[in-house]
């Protein structure tokens, strides 16, 4: 986990972030048939919460999956976002 500071920008108005970000990769490559074809998996999952000097919060999420079946055909592929800011 990664922690930063954020101060106001240009103008020195407005509040300071306090943030945190967590990044998780996890990788599966197995072996089928004999040795002879590969079933791969990677997943990626990416956080960032930030907390203002005025209460305010920003979260930003970020989801994504491949998988290849062992024929070398993608069989799954999805890249989800989400942000949301109070």
């Amino acid at each position: 986990m990664d922690r930063y500071l954020r101060a106001p920008l240009l103008d020195g108005n407005g509040p300071t972030y306090t943030s945190h970000s967590t990044v998780i990769d996890s990788d599966n490559i197995r072996a089928v048939k004999g040795d002879d074809a590969l079933v791969v998996t990677d997943t990626d999952l990416d956080t960032a919460v930030a907390e203002g000097s005025d209460g305010s919060k920003a979260y930003f999420q970020t989801h994504a999956h491949l998988t290849y079946n062992a024929n070398g055909v993608q069989t799954v592929d999805f890249d989800a976002t989400r942000m949301v800011c109070t």
